[in-house]
């Protein structure tokens, strides 16, 4: 068994990249950890559309889509 692990960070940008590095790298995909979030600082009546989208795709959609 071999303990080995790389970083491509950006991957909500190229998830088919992010996928062929790993597998060109070390053949195949044992374990994915996706190991990101964000919790901007504000209350329900100074939220935006935008930050709610922001939180959404990073803590949800990414780690969706990634698996």
């Amino acid at each position: 068994m071999s303990n080995k692990a790389f970083l491509i960070t950006g991957a909500s940008k190229g998830i088919d990249k992010l996928v062929s590095a790993a597998v060109d790298k070390f053949g195949n995909i044992d374990a994915v950890i996706p190991n990101a979030g964000t919790m901007p600082m504000a209350t329900l009546s100074t939220a935006t559309p935008e930050s709610f989208d922001k939180v959404m795709n990073l803590n949800v959609k990414g780690p969706l889509f990634l698996v």
